[in-house]
């Protein structure tokens, strides 16, 4: 009897344990955030692609053969980073020989400096000596002649040191032509050169795209270009990243066939968004105006349905409620939602947990503070529960 008593009793503590974890276990942790009631825009959705700010294919400025080329595609460069070299040896030639060209010629201005001052020696002589009609007319004129030779020569000379000055400087800018440098950062998309291969000046060796700023070129139909005077910010939305930019313009061109035009979105480059990507914008086309408004992690669509989480007040604590929502627009990381009878400003909604969450009670934790947050009403949940967030 005694023994069968024990059974019992470890089968009913077996009973309630296992009710007591399954309890536990079914309490699900999240993250809420406040519905709120925001000034928002109504915006119009239209599409467009990502560009570099700068796309360009980096030209030879010699004509010569590649000798060495030093980037791959994919690479990222930066500021002057050496992308390939040309060939130099003719042009190194060239300027040995010019600049033996212009040592002689600075040694022939010394050479005409030095018989200029001769002769101009020579004429303060006769000129002393003419005075006392010690010699002709003729003679003195005569010095006077080959002085002003002497300083024309003179100035040949220099002219001639400047010209072949420059000349060098020239070379020196062609020398340093021979190699190919980044003209921005960015990374390289096409190698165009291999060693050996001829160039002539101006063909595009490396083709490179820019890495500090991107740029979203939208379609925007004609009927929105009036609206746009009242646009302050660009909502972007690509890759599943949300971006917001003050910094755009209007080409002011309408497509004929499609009646759009482009309007540019410029900002910072991020991780993961490339030149080519297909982005969305929205474009205000109305004044501000008070909505409810929610993160767009709290907005999950389910069996064809756009809900929302709502956590309240259950029998066995705070729960989780699906209500159907209709998104009106959205703001960089915000929905605006239409107005909901089951949905008021300071509600809690589900940011984080919302894609698998099951039927029963939730542990929720308020994403911005990290204070475990409970339904009115509904009894705290346990330490051991909320210690799982």
């Amino acid at each position: 009897m005694k023994k069968n008593f024990a059974k019992l009793s470890a089968l009913l503590a077996a009973v309630l344990f296992s009710s007591t974890s399954s309890v536990v276990l079914a309490q699900q942790a999240v993250l809420v955030e406040p519905v709120t009631l925001s000034d928002m825009q109504q915006r119009e959705r239209v599409v467009g692609n990502i560009k570099a700010a700068v796309e360009a294919g980096v030209s030879v400025r010699e004509s010569s053969s590649v000798e060495q080329v030093l980037v791959n595609e994919g690479d990222r460069v930066s500021l002057g980073d050496l992308l390939l070299r040309l060939d130099s040896r003719r042009l190194h030639a060239q300027s040995l020989q010019l600049q033996a060209e212009y040592d002689r010629s600075k040694a022939l201005v010394k050479q005409r400096k030095a018989e200029q001052k001769n002769l101009q020696d020579d004429l303060t002589a006769f000129t002393y000596t003419a005075e006392r009609n010690a010699i002709s007319e003729r003679q003195l004129r005569n010095v006077k002649t080959e002085l002003a030779v002497a300083e024309a020569a003179l100035s040949q000379a220099n002219y001639q040191v400047k010209a072949l000055q420059n000349e060098l400087e020239l070379l020196k800018i062609r020398l340093a032509d021979t190699e190919l440098r980044a003209p921005f950062n960015g990374y390289v998309t096409q190698r165009l050169a291999e060693p050996g291969e001829w160039f002539n000046q101006g063909e595009v060796a490396i083709e490179m795209v820019s890495s500090d700023r991107l740029e979203a070129w939208l379609e925007v139909p004609q009927r929105l270009v009036s609206q746009l005077a009242a646009t302050s910010e660009i909502a972007l939305e690509v890759n599943g990243q949300s971006i917001s930019s003050k910094d755009f313009k209007l080409v002011s061109q309408v497509n004929n066939r499609s009646r759009t035009f482009n309007l540019v979105v410029s900002f910072p480059a991020m991780p993961n968004i490339l030149s080519g990507m297909a982005v969305t914008g929205w474009v205000a086309t109305s004044t501000e105006d008070q909505v409810l408004a929610v993160s767009k992690n709290a907005v999950v669509n389910k069996g064809g349905m756009t809900l929302v989480y709502k956590v309240s007040e259950g029998e066995n604590g705070s729960v989780a409620s699906p209500v159907p929502v209709t998104v009106l627009y959205k703001s960089a990381d915000v929905f605006a939602l239409a107005a909901n009878s089951q949905l008021n400003p300071g509600d809690k909604v589900i940011v984080e947990g919302n894609e698998r969450l099951m039927p029963g009670p939730v542990v929720a934790t308020e994403a911005k503070t990290g204070r475990e947050f409970v339904a009115a009403n509904a009894p705290a949940s346990t330490g051991t529960a909320a210690g799982g967030e």
